[in-house]
């Protein structure tokens, strides 16, 4: 070693390191790591990059060397720099894994996560053991929302202690990912055991017990997540559907304030902007909130797919991109609707994550596509990756911001073209190009600038309507629960969309009707009670408060609507497939017409039957008709045969619907293939 490389100051082995660089001097291993060591101790980068320029040059890098420098990199925020450095070393030594695993780190650092999930695999491939590149798998795959891959690394490692109660969480946040609530809330309650401060606990065993359908355990977590969290928005908003559904309108007032600073300054995180359009009907602050999760979502970000250089057929191919293409409403209410597309101008093929199913409606839906893709078990880059490749023109994504959807593959641009349809209502702040509405829906310009996408509008509405069956045997009052002889005022929509201010007006028809009665959804036996309070505190007997079981097969379903003589539709979330079930059974349903998306759906659908009319403006005008049919016999039979009548209305024509979005497809996939910006349009 050169005498001065090997003095014990390293500001003097710097200075001569810097002297000998550009020498004949004959580097060893040994010179190199000694000065880069020296550099780094009087925080002198430059010396350290040059250094290891110029053992790459001579050929001489080696691992140590590598990793001081790589620290060094690190040190001074350099952080892909330092990525690239630890992973350089582990190329050079391949059998010692706390260099993929540094080399991970340094990707966290660097916000990549896709990369440092790469280098934490490679380091359980050298070492199966090693708990901690694990644990950050899981971590990292969840935050991607790539949950198998989160489980797997989990199930494969055996976590230390002081890890414990840390891969029980992720594994609570996997389980939650892909559906298995019950067993994540399993999950989260042994981490509980082991941390009950455990951070984000509290919020994630609430949602996962509300996921799970115990509704009473998720309200009594969701409250100590409100006294733990008692001004935050972005807890509000989380824990808005648990107070929803339970009839919290106590705990709800509370955390208004943090709601309505959600809808004006979204956090920046971003937030779920489902749960609040069943409490807010603001379609300009809603878009806001898409737009701030659009933001948020782009660490999620797959590197975009290069768009197409030519057509490939003649025909439009158009990927439907869905997890509910079963036993669900979206499945049940497309299937006619995908066997009546345009198969001449269009190839239409399903890109679905649908849990395993043997049903009627699953089966007529795998016939309705000319070919199914199963991309349960692809992660998001590569199921991307099969979509481009399959070479899509129009990509529709039936999920919006709803559980389970997998938005990272359509910001990866698979296709020429995203079109936001019938799943989600509303808009998604920028991962959509195209959204299929209706002129009732989005009236005109001045509303379309409340959503990112451009418009496009069918010619009735954007419903589409199920596939009923031919026959349904009737339901007497007597088997449905119900009294002989009295006014049946019902709802039919989730009991979450219930607001005070919708109750409020229930109760004032109630009170107006003698005799009637008001048929809800059963919940539990809490939030019955405390719908009685507040019945009973404005007048109203809570004995004419009646209660109807869910999961009913679909035709006993679709019968027991039949049983109801007025229904009253949710307001500012009203309803979407229930409404069309609702007037397919001839029930008149009164509306509320808001400004949003999900509060104007109904009225969509009601001028699309010919029943516009029984859309309303306010709640003045929507109590007054209410107690109108309630109390004038006569003009309630008229309004149940104009209902009855809509079974052949515009609302149920699924093959002229079929042509309509066929129409529109086409025009969306011909305008992408000549790389034209989204352009609104009526069909």
């Amino acid at each position: 070693m050169h005498a001065t490389l090997n003095h014990e100051d390293p500001a003097i082995v710097t200075r001569a390191a810097i002297a000998l660089l550009n020498t004949a001097h004959a580097w060893s291993a040994e010179e190199y790591t000694r000065a880069v060591d020296a550099a780094g101790a009087v925080n002198d980068l430059a010396t350290v990059d040059q250094l290891v320029e110029h053992a790459e040059r001579f050929g001489k890098l080696n691992p140590h060397m590598l990793f001081l420098a790589a620290h060094e990199s690190r040190n001074h925020a350099q952080h892909a720099m330092a990525a690239a450095r630890f992973s350089l070393a582990a190329s050079l030594d391949p059998a010692t894994p706390e260099l993929p695993y540094e080399a991970g780190m340094s990707w966290v650092s660097a916000n990549n996560a896709l990369a440092a999930i790469a280098c934490f695999q490679e380091a359980l491939r050298i070492s199966p053991e090693l708990g901690a590149a694990a644990f950050n798998v899981a971590t990292l795959s969840n935050n991607l929302r790539q949950f198998e891959q989160a489980l797997k690394a989990l199930d494969a490692c055996v976590l230390s202690d002081d890890l414990q109660w840390m891969g029980l969480f992720e594994r609570g946040r996997a389980l939650a990912g892909i559906g298995r609530f019950a067993e994540a809330c399993d999950a989260f309650a042994s981490c509980e055991t082991l941390n009950p401060a455990a951070p984000g606990l509290i919020s994630n065993l609430s949602k996962a017990l509300h996921s799970a359908k115990r509704p009473d355990d998720a309200l009594a977590y969701a409250l100590r997540w409100q006294t733990a969290e008692p001004n935050v928005a972005e807890a509000a908003v989380g824990r808005l559907p648990i107070l929803l559904q339970n009839v919290a309108w106590d705990a709800l007032n509370a955390d208004l304030p943090a709601l309505h600073r959600a809808m004006q300054s979204p956090p920046g995180q971003g937030i779920e902007s489902l749960a609040l359009m069943w409490k807010f009907d603001d379609p300009a602050a809603l878009l806001r909130i898409a737009e701030a999760r659009f933001a948020a979502l782009q660490p999620l970000q797959i590197k975009q797919l290069p768009a197409l250089a030519t057509a490939r057929d003649k025909k439009i191919k158009v990927g439907v991109l869905s997890a509910d293409l079963s036993e669900h409403p979206v499945g049940r209410t497309t299937a006619a609707l995908w066997e009546n597309l345009d198969r001449d101008r269009i190839e239409l093929v399903a890109y679905s994550w649908t849990p395993e199913q043997s049903s009627a409606i699953k089966r007529r839906l795998d016939r309705a596509f000319d070919r199914v893709v199963n991309i349960h078990d692809l992660l998001d880059v590569e199921a991307a990756q099969r979509i481009h490749d399959d070479g899509v023109d129009v990509l529709i994504d039936a999920m919006g911001m709803t559980t389970n959807e997998r938005h990272a593959i359509l910001l990866a641009r698979p296709a020429l073209v995203n079109v936001g349809f019938w799943g989600y209502p509303g808009t998604t702040g920028g991962v959509c190009d195209y959204l299929i509405a209706d002129r009732i829906l989005i009236p005109g310009s001045s509303a379309e600038k409340h959503y990112s996408e451009a418009v496009v509008r069918m010619p009735h509405t954007y419903a589409s309507t199920a596939s009923y069956p031919d026959a349904i045997p009737t339901m007497s009052r007597a088997e449905a629960g119900l009294p002989d002889g009295a006014l049946v005022l019902a709802s039919f929509n989730h009991i979450g969309k219930l607001t005070p201010e919708c109750f409020e007006a229930w109760l004032h028809i109630l009170k107006g009707s003698a005799g009637a009665v008001l048929w809800l959804p059963d919940t539990t036996t809490a939030a019955k009670q405390r719908l009685a309070t507040f019945a009973s505190a404005r007048g109203v007997n809570s004995e004419r408060l009646l209660w109807y079981p869910g999961g009913l097969p679909e035709a006993r379903y679709l019968a027991r609507i039949a049983c109801a003589d007025i229904a009253l539709d949710c307001f500012p979330y009203g309803g979407h497939s229930t409404s069309c079930d609702i007037l397919h059974m001839g029930v008149p349903l009164i509306a509320r017409t808001g400004e949003s998306f999900a509060s104007r759906a109904s009225s969509s659908i009601l001028t699309a039957a010919g029943l516009g009319d029984l859309a309303c403006r306010d709640w003045e005008r929507y109590q007054a008709l209410a107690l109108r049919l309630a109390n004038e016999p006569a003009i309630l039979r008229e309004t149940r045969r104009r209902a009855q009548a809509a079974r052949t209305s515009a609302l149920f024509d699924q093959r002229r619907y079929a042509a309509s979005l066929s129409d529109a497809l086409v025009r969306i996939g011909e305008r992408a293939r000549q790389r034209l910006r989204p352009e609104a349009f009526s069909v």
